[in-house]
C-alpha cells in the first residue's frame, strides 16, 4: 500500500484484496485495507462485494479454501469477520451484519437435485455421444415441425458464402458468453452430466444444426471451405493471441469482445480446416480410411489404457518429452492392433461403424 499497490487490483475471479480478506476472515488486512480506502462496494465476477463475503457460510468457506490451500480455523475466520465488519461499519456509519447466511431446507434441497443431475460426472470424455442423442431428437423434432408448417429453408448463400458470419457468430455467441469463465479458460465448455448445462448444449446444437442445413444445401464444390489459409491464417494469428488477451473479463465490454472472438476463432477453424483437408484428402488412400475408421473405437476406450501406462513410466529416469512418446505410441500401437483383431470385423465393429466394405 505504501508503495502505491492497486487496492482495486482484481484475480481472474473479479475479486479484489478486500474481497480475499473477508472471505477467509483476515482480520489484519481487512482492516488495513478498508483505511487505506478500498472500495468496499465493488463486484466480483458473481455480483458479490466483499460484505457479502462476510456472511458466506462456513461449509462453503472452508470448501474454497481447501480448493486455493489456504488453512483456515472456523473461530479464526469469523472473529477476523467481524473485526471487518466493525471496520466498515466505523467507515461508512452503516451496519454491517456478519452473521452467516444458512440456505433453508428447500435451497439445499434444489442445490443438491442440480448437483446430481447437471455435475456429477456420469459420461466423463464420452459426453459428446450424450449431446448427439439429444440432437438426433431435436432434429427429428425440427424436421417434423418444419413439414407440418411448411417452413422455408435458409438460403445457400447464407450457408456457403460470407453471408453466414453476419448470422453464425452473433448466434454462438449468445451460449459463449456464459461459458469459458474459470481461469485460463479459451472457448466452450464442456458437460458430463446426466443432463447437458442449458448453454453447452445450445453451443453445439448451432454448430450441429448449420451442418444439417449444409448438407442440404448442394455445396458440391466445398465453398465453404475456400480460401482456407487466409481463414487458418486469420484464426491462428490474429483472433487467438488476441483471445488470449482477454481471458475471463467478469463483464461489460471486454466479456463481449471476449466472447466474440472466441467463437469467431471456433468458426474460422471449423471452415479452414474443412478447406484444408478437402485440399490434401480430396483423393482415396486406404491408410487414411483406415485411420479414420479405427479412430472412433481408439477414442472410445484409451483413457484406461494411457492412464495405465502413465504410471508405469512414471517413475523412469529419462525425459518426459520421451516418457509422453512412449505413452502415446504404445497406446496407439496397441489400440490399433485390438481394433484389426477384435473390433473391425466382429458385432462390436458393427455396432459402432455398420456394415463394412472391402477396400475399392
Amino acid at each position: 500500500v505504501e508503495q502505491g499497490g492497486d487496492l482495486e487490483g482484481k484475480d481472474p475471479f473479479g475479486s479484489t484484496p478486500l474481497h480475499v480478506a473477508c472471505l477467509f476472515g483476515r482480520g489484519d488486512a481487512g482492516k488495513l485495507l478498508i483505511d487505506a480506502g478500498a472500495d468496499i462496494d465493488a463486484l466480483n465476477n458473481e455480483g458479490q462485494s466483499p460484505q457479502d463475503l462476510l456472511r458466506l457460510d462456513w461449509g462453503t468457506t472452508s470448501y474454497i479454501a481447501k480448493l486455493v490451500g489456504m488453512p483456515v480455523e472456523k473461530e479464526a475466520v469469523f472473529d477476523g469477520r467481524e473485526a471487518i465488519g466493525m471496520a466498515m461499519n466505523k467507515r461508512t456509519g452503516r451496519t454491517v451484519s456478519t452473521e452467516s447466511q444458512q440456505p433453508d431446507i428447500g435451497e439445499q434441497i434444489i442445490a443438491g437435485l442440480i448437483g446430481l443431475l447437471f455435475y456429477v460426472p456420469v459420461f466423463h470424455h464420452l459426453w459428446f455421444l450424450w449431446f448427439l442423442c439429444w440432437f438426433v431428437l431435436g432434429f427429428v423434432v425440427v424436421v417434423k415441425l418444419k413439414q407440418t408448417f411448411s417452413v422455408p429453408g435458409l438460403s445457400s448463400r447464407w450457408l456457403t458464402t460470407f453471408r453466414r458470419y453476419f448470422w453464425l457468430i452473433p448466434l454462438t455467441a449468445i451460449p459463449q458468453y456464459w461459458m469459458a469463465r474459470t481461469p485460463g479458460a479459451f472457448g466452450p465448455d464442456t458437460s458430463i452430466g446426466l443432463l447437458p448445462l442449458p448453454n453447452v448444449l445450445t453451443y453445439y446444437a448451432i454448430f450441429f444444426g448449420f451442418g444439417a442445413m449444409h448438407f442440404g444445401a448442394d455445396d458440391k464444390e466445398l465453398r465453404i471451405g475456400k480460401g482456407w489459409p487466409i481463414l487458418i491464417g486469420v484464426a491462428v494469428l490474429v483472433l487467438l493471441p488476441i483471445g488470449l488477451q482477454f481471458q475471463v473479463p467478469g463483464s461489460g465490454r471486454d466479456r463481449v469482445l471476449f466472447t466474440g472472438i472466441q467463437v469467431a476463432y471456433a468458426w474460422l477453424m471449423s471452415f479452414g480446416m474443412i478447406g484444408l483437408f478437402h485440399r490434401l484428402f480430396n483423393s482415396g488412400r486406404f491408410w487414411v480410411r483406415y485411420l479414420s475408421d479405427s479412430s472412433y473405437w481408439l477414442y472410445l476406450v484409451h483413457l484406461p489404457l494411457v492412464l495405465y501406462l502413465q504410471f508405469i513410466v512414471m517413475d523412469w529416469e529419462i525425459a518426459s518429452g520421451i516418457k509422453f512418446a512412449l505413452v502415446c505410441a504404445s497406446t496407439t500401437f496397441l489400440l490399433l492392433a485390438s481394433y484389426q483383431l477384435l473390433v473391425r470385423s466382429c458385432w462390436i465393429g458393427l455396432l459402432l461403424y455398420g456394415r463394412m466394405f472391402r477396400w475399392r
